[in-house]
């Protein structure tokens, strides 16, 4: 390698040719070309930041849909310990694995019905922040999660609230139910 880089020291430079312009070329030219056209003005982009968690939690929608998931949980663990104490007396394999089961059956019900409500919140919450975004002449609306910095003019989580809160909340809906008394009553597996 060294002896390369010594060659490569010792060896003339090459000069590039420099290419001269005619002069009888230029003196031919003498319009001036057309100036460019002014650009138009950049449009200042206008971006809203919301805070998405205070959407879910703090919105008569989020109120409703966490009161309706403690309704239901409330119902399946009275449901679930009334099967438990039925089976207690009869404290045998086959009612310890349908406990078990019950147990499954109240967590999966339970979230079903999570993941339902949250559906219904998240297309409600999103068609509020369409709505809002176009009343409003916003370009882009970020979540605050999203944000890295902003300012606090940039904050619309009060209006997207009150976008939020101006939506029905009473027609949300959860899994249906079986219409016995006990969700778990179930034969003992043999």
């Amino acid at each position: 390698m060294l002896a390369v880089s010594a060659c490569q020291e010792n060896a003339p430079k090459a000069e590039a040719p420099k290419a001269e312009a005619p002069k009888a070329e230029a003196a031919k030219n003498t319009t001036a070309a057309p100036a460019p056209a002014a650009a138009p003005a950049a449009k200042a982009m206008s971006i809203g930041v919301v805070d998405e968690e205070r959407l879910y939690e703090e919105s008569t929608l989020g109120v409703t849909a966490n009161k309706l998931l403690q309704e239901l949980n409330a119902k399946l663990q009275q449901e679930l310990q009334q099967f438990q104490e039925t089976k207690k007396d009869n404290a045998t394999e086959a009612d310890a694995d349908s406990f078990r089961k019950a147990v499954q059956t109240y967590q999966e019900i339970m979230r079903s019905a999570q993941m339902q409500i949250f559906e219904q919140m998240r297309a409600r919450v999103t068609e509020a922040i369409s709505n809002y975004r176009q009343q409003q002449g916003l370009e882009l609306i970020l979540s605050k999660e999203n944000a890295l910095a902003y300012g606090a003019q940039a904050d619309i989580t009060e209006g997207v609230l009150a976008a939020v809160n101006a939506m029905p909340a009473d027609d949300l809906k959860g899994p249906e139910l079986k219409a016995s008394n006990n969700l778990f009553d179930a034969a003992p597996a043999q």
